[in-house]
């Protein structure tokens, strides 16, 4: 009896131990499912962790910019498509490196390079030898497109000339010629042709056909005593101080240092206005 009693305590005993020992087990579990909880993992029924915070893959994203489309360069003015006038690239030859001029594409027909162009007065055109030969100014505004450019143009193919000349009054003249061609800078840009005259400011190239290029600081002229280009303050093609000069200062005023086209009023009366423009006729 005694022994029985005995075997029922120690079955007791060992009731307690275990529950105390599973209680523990489980307090222990709950301890580490919080800690890996507040990193943001979960406890699955399996015992396994697994991250609540999913990183979405970012899909690759490329940038491509659409190149600004280049205007093709065109061989004279007379092969722009446009006929608005303005700014546009011309390629001599196919070996060449095209260039930009101004093209008249609305008057006398269009198709027009613009070599020189005074209205306001607002560009200083008293200059020497290269800038004449580089040419200077603003193809928007007032500019000289250069020598050397107007006889890379010429020398090609047949241009034709025309010459727009306007007085502080508002009366407009013109004079056309049928054919324009300049020499190369060894040969001081000399004018070598122009044609047969047409127009209403009167003939006054005829009296410079082969003349040199002067400028301030270069003396082309077939005058012994006087350096036309310095002393009537105008690059021109100067034979004994002409008759025109277009290049001269910008000034309301009677004088040989005016710009002044001598048929138009038959004296040096001062221009307001004043365009050159070349046109192939090939």
């Amino acid at each position: 009896m005694k022994l029985i009693f005995h075997f029922v305590v120690l079955c007791a005993v060992l009731h307690v131990a275990a529950s105390e020992y599973d209680r523990e087990r489980k307090d222990n579990t709950n301890s580490v499912a919080d800690g890996m909880q507040g990193f943001g993992l979960e406890v699955t029924p399996t015992g396994k962790s697994v991250s609540t915070t999913t990183e979405v893959p970012r899909p690759l994203t490329t940038t491509t910019t659409t190149p600004k489309p280049k205007q093709p360069p065109f061989s004279p003015c007379k092969d722009v498509p446009s006929k608005v006038s303005g700014t546009y690239l011309i390629r001599l030859n196919n070996d060449s490196e095209p260039f930009e001029v101004y093209c008249e594409q609305e008057k006398f027909g269009g198709g027009w390079i613009v070599m020189q162009f005074r209205f306001d007065g607002s560009l200083d055109f008293y200059r020497g030898w290269n800038e004449f030969r580089d040419g200077f100014g603003d193809l928007n505004k007032e500019f000289w497109l250069g020598l050397e450019k107007v006889h890379r143009i010429t020398r090609g193919r047949k241009h034709e000339l025309m010459i727009e000349l306007k007085d502080f009054n508002g009366t407009y003249k013109y004079a056309r010629y049928d054919g324009f061609e300049i020499g190369s800078e060894s040969d001081q840009y000399d004018l070598k042709d122009f044609g047969i005259y047409s127009g209403t400011a009167g003939d006054i190239l005829f009296y410079n056909k082969g003349a040199k290029f002067s400028t301030k600081d270069r003396d082309n002229d077939e005058w012994p005593f006087i350096h036309c280009a310095k002393s009537y303050e105008g690059a021109w093609w100067h034979w004994d101080c002409s008759d025109t000069n277009l290049n001269g200062r910008y000034i309301n005023a009677t004088g040989r240092q005016s710009r002044y086209w001598l048929y138009f009023r038959y004296k040096n009366q001062e221009l307001s206005y004043s365009r050159m423009m070349i046109r192939a006729l090939e």
